[in-house]
């Protein structure tokens, strides 16, 4: 009964491989199929290791466009772009946004950070005045990817919220009730027994 559905995949030939067990073109038809046999259903995509692999380095735009187009021949409109390892300075990753979104401006786009270097508010300022208004986001900043060597923790909802509704945007997010989800999260992530690191691939 799932109304919206997101699927992904990886900029990275090496991170797919990694984090899926398949390369891209194999992940991409694997998708595909599966998309069309649910007509009724919102799709939404995300991209990982958008603008910078663990392994390969720097993701070209170029390639990128690529995946943005094969989510597009799908009849997938939203395409979320993520800074996987949380380590692309915003202007780097910004020139990426722009690129993709001059070539596709008929997509809807939004972003997901990690935080390495404490920098990705910055790239939400740049996001928000090149247009982007969505963003993922976790409650304490939890996450990372185990397949990504070096990845930090999601972008914090708190700080992200906090950080807009200073600048003036509405996010119709009510920051104390938020507060407390996020102190529901950090004990039940204490009380949760720990989970083995996965194996190394």
């Amino acid at each position: 009964g799932a109304d919206n559905i997101q699927i992904v995949t990886s900029a990275s030939q090496a991170h797919s491989t990694a984090n899926a067990g398949r390369g891209i073109d194999e992940a991409i038809a694997s998708l595909a199929g599966e998309v069309v046999k649910y007509p009724g259903t919102n799709f939404f995509a995300g991209i990982s290791t958008a603008f910078t692999c663990p392994f390969e380095g720097r993701i070209a735009p170029e390639h990128l466009l690529t995946i943005v187009r094969a989510f597009k021949d799908m009849g997938v409109r939203d395409i979320g772009l993520a800074d996987t390892l949380g380590t692309t300075p915003p202007e780097e990753a910004m020139a990426s946004v722009r690129y993709v979104m001059d070539a596709e401006p008929g997509l809807t786009y939004y972003l997901h950070l990690h935080n390495a270097h404490g920098r990705a508010l910055e790239t939400v300022d740049a996001a928000v005045t090149a247009g982007i208004t969505q963003f993922d986001a976790a409650r304490g900043g939890c996450g990372g990817c185990p397949f990504a060597p070096g990845a930090h923790g999601n972008t914090a909802t708190e700080e992200l919220v906090r950080h807009l509704h200073a600048a003036g945007h509405e996010t119709g997010i009510d920051e104390d009730r938020l507060a407390e989800a996020v102190e529901l999260a950090r004990t039940t992530l204490a009380r949760s027994p720990r989970v083995p690191e996965p194996a190394a691939r």
